[in-house]
């Protein structure tokens, strides 16, 4: 899709990781919270926020283990009638 003439927003958020962090997802998401408290405060006018790419950059001599999506963080929930509640919950996926 062309965006000639579109002016998109996007943030990159790297982390650096030597070791897995068994709670990477949880600090993605606060890093991305004051990213956008800063950006609004800095931005007045603003309608919307800016879209934030959270990526890991792992070089641990292991696999990865830690969940990549947010909502995996989550603990089960019993089948009905909770079964549809999830997509209320908030849920990102970060690249590694």
């Amino acid at each position: 899709v062309p965006l000639q003439g579109t002016r998109l927003g996007l943030h990159l958020l790297l982390e650096h990781q030597s070791r897995e962090d068994p709670w990477m997802g949880l600090r993605l998401h606060a890093y991305a919270a004051r990213a956008w408290e800063a950006y609004v405060r800095e931005t007045p006018g603003a309608r919307c926020l800016p879209r934030i790419l959270p990526i890991v950059v792992s070089q641990s001599d292991r696999p990865w283990r830690p969940p990549v999506q947010f909502s995996d963080y989550y603990e089960p929930l019993p089948s009905p009638p909770l079964a549809e509640l999830p997509v209320y919950f908030m849920d990102f996926r970060y690249v590694l």
